[in-house]
């Protein structure tokens, strides 16, 4: 299997938001691009909080912990149910998609494994 299409930027905020609770999924092509098919590179990284009607505090702790980790973050569209996230270091971004998604997932994520 070729190795991850994911940016070193792209990594870096999915380890940043690796402890946001409730966790989340990576979906989208950053999900095939990173983990599965690894066939292209993405633009985005899109964040799926299962089980969850409103993003609440989610965009403020993720942005905390962008920060914390030496990102600059600015929000370009905030709902209830979606924010997406302009990240920044150095040369490099990556817009960061939010999703409240209440729908039941018939599969649960397993751990990905290198």
């Amino acid at each position: 299997m070729p190795p991850s299409k994911l940016s070193p930027l792209q990594e870096q905020v999915l380890i940043a938001l690796s402890g946001l609770q409730p966790a989340w999924t990576l979906t989208g092509g950053a999900a095939l691009a990173g983990f599965h098919t690894k066939h292209r590179e993405t633009r985005d990284l899109d964040l799926f909080f299962h089980h969850e009607r409103a993003l609440g505090s989610l965009v403020a702790d993720a942005t905390h912990a962008l920060q914390s980790a030496g990102m600059n973050v600015s929000a370009l569209r905030t709902t209830a149910t979606f924010a997406q996230l302009y990240v920044r270091l150095g040369t490099e971004s990556v817009v960061v998609d939010l999703v409240a998604d209440p729908t039941p997932i018939t599969e649960l994520p397993s751990p990905i494994r290198s």
